[in-house]
This record gives C-alpha cells, structure tokens and sequence, in this order.
C-alpha cells in the first residue's frame, strides 16, 4: 500500500513541474513587432474586416434611405389619393344630397304646373261648372255610399233570411225575424 501511495505522490509532482498551455494560447513566441508596423495597413485580415464593415454601413446606409424615399412616397401617393377622393366624396353627397331634397318639390312643382298650365286651356265658364259639380257630385257620392251600404246590408240579410228558410233550418237566428 506504501508503494501505491509513493507513485501517487510522484506522478502529481511531475505534474506539477510540467508546464500546462491551454488549447486557447500559442506555445511560440514572437518577437516585438517592427515599430512602423500597422495593423491597420499592413494586416490583411484587418484591412478586409474594415472593408467589410465598411461595406455593410453603406449598405445599411442605402437600405434605410431607400426605405425612407418609399416611406415619404406612399404616405404623399395616400395624401394625394385622400386628397383627390376627399373632392370626390364631397362633390358626390352634395349632389345625392340635393338630388334626394328636391325630389318632392321638384314633383309637387310639376304637378302644380301641370294642372296651372292644363285648366289654362280650358274656359273659365266651363272650368266653373266642373267646380260646382264636384262639390255636389262630393256630397251626393258620400249621401249615396252611405245609402247604398244600407240596402246592401238589407239585401243580404233577407237574401241568408230565404236560404235558411228553404232549408229550414232557422234554430240559430235571432227572434225578430
């Protein structure tokens, strides 16, 4: 047991005396770089990283402005478009609006005209007479509606009086006839 514990303590003194260098680090070592070195110029991988992002500004650049001219455009093209359908709707209920409004006058105009220009041609003796005999023809016409409802509701009681006695069947008729 004493061995395995001697080679144990061994193996981690070597370990320790090792030099450990991470998967991350170089094991070379370099020298100073010349002073006149630039990384910025004489580096290519800089140089074409900076050219890259160079390049994706301006395009970043030239993509927002273009966004921003479509933008501006369709808000003037919906201006434009409100604007000129604004003129439209207003022009087009104002004329409904007048259309629906003046419809009865307009008729009840016609009319007036109508008949104004139409008893125009007839004499004024003439046009008289008619007026009288329509007042009259007025009275007689609801004298005689009101005649005429009466013996009409006569008839046909004495009309159902005769069926129902030809029938003989009078059970359900009143005492007065």
């Amino acid at each position: 047991m004493a061995a395995i514990i001697a080679q144990l303590t061994r193996a981690a003194r070597r370990r320790k005396g090792r030099k450990y260098i991470a998967t991350n680090k170089c094991i070379y070592k370099l020298k100073p770089f010349d002073r006149t070195f630039n990384p910025l110029v004489h580096n290519r991988y800089v140089l074409e990283k900076a050219r890259w992002e160079e390049q994706l500004e301006k395009i970043e650049k030239e993509d927002t402005m273009i966004l921003n001219a479509y933008k501006e455009y369709k808000l003037l093209k919906r201006r434009r478009r409100e604007a000129s359908t604004t003129f439209f709707s207003y022009v087009t209920e104002t004329i409904l609006l007048l259309i629906l409004i003046l419809t009865l006058p307009v008729c009840l105009l016609a009319v007036e005209l109508l008949f104004m220009y139409g008893t125009a041609k007839i004499p004024p003796d003439i046009l008289e007479q008619i007026l009288r005999e329509n007042s009259t023809e007025s009275a007689d016409l609801l004298f005689t509606d009101q005649m005429n409802f009466q013996t009409f509701t006569e008839q046909t009681d004495y009309y159902q009086f005769n069926s129902l006695q030809e029938n003989g069947n009078l059970s359900h008729l009143p005492s007065f006839y």
